[in-house]
């Protein structure tokens, strides 16, 4: 029973994957297909570099009143 609810699972699954849309050659896109793709895709993306250095603490050497040069 178990063996015949897969296949018929596998099957209507690929029977949707049959019948879905074909995608339009790139040729046929209109502008906004084209402004979409382009924006809306990972590769269209602004990439922003931060400076990380000044978000871990480093203590400067000589500062403070507890530092051996200052004794």
């Amino acid at each position: 029973m178990l063996k015949l609810a897969t296949a018929t699972i596998i099957t209507a699954l690929l029977a949707a994957g049959i019948g879905a849309q074909q995608p339009t050659p790139w040729t046929g896109w209109s502008q906004k297909d084209a402004e979409k793709i382009l924006n809306d895709s990972p590769w269209g993306q602004t990439q922003t570099d931060t400076n990380t250095s000044e978000m871990v603490y480093s203590p400067t050497v000589g500062s403070g009143a507890g530092s051996a040069s200052s004794r």
